[in-house]
């Protein structure tokens, strides 16, 4: 996990600060290596399940409230 965490920091910035992220993250794996590119897809499975949790999470306090 210890050499995910930049990557998840570089997703995290990408997804941000980038007007069209989309295409830098795909930029940036169709750049990487073989052995990269694993990292990158699991790094970015990672973000998304975080966010996905996040969403949730606000969500349900969303109901909640009303």
């Amino acid at each position: 996990m210890n050499k995910l965490t930049p990557l998840l920091n570089d997703i995290s910035i990408i997804l941000g600060n980038s007007d069209r992220p989309e295409f830098t993250l795909l930029q940036r794996y169709e750049t990487a290596t073989n052995a990269q590119k694993g990292d990158i897809v699991v790094a970015m499975i990672g973000r998304l399940i975080e966010q996905h949790q996040m969403l949730k999470v606000m969500h349900h306090k969303h109901i909640t409230k009303e």
